[in-house]
Parts: C-alpha cells; structure tokens; sequence
C-alpha cells in the first residue's frame, strides 16, 4: 500500500495529513474520499526536506 502526504485545499481553509494510505498509486486526477468530503488529485510532489515518519510523496488536492 503506497501511503503519501496530503495537501488538502480546502474551501474553507488548508490542511495538512502527515500520512495516508491508498490502495494503489496516486496520479494526477485520481479522486479519494477522506473525511467526508472527495478530493481530487491535482499534483504530486516529492518533498524537499526529509520529514521523519512521513512518506517522501505529497498530494495536493482540492474539493472535487
């Protein structure tokens, strides 16, 4: 299971998950639900720092 950071740009305001698991790999345009609202992939990004426990992969998503 790849697990990846989320970006999640919310209508309301922006969040930040530390980890998350798929059951498969993310791209670009791929739709996920987490809680409670569908989000769309729009970016996946390899982090610039190494962040201790979080996986080396973020999505950044918006409301779908």
């Amino acid at each position: 299971m790849p697990a990846y950071s989320l970006d999640l740009e919310g209508p309301e305001e922006r969040t930040f998950v530390e980890s998350h698991d798929f059951p498969n790999e993310m791209r670009p345009g791929a739709t996920f639900t987490h809680d409670g609202w569908t989000w769309q992939v729009i970016e996946v990004a390899t982090k610039q720092f190494d962040a201790p426990g979080q996986p080396v992969l973020t999505l950044r998503c918006i409301p779908a």
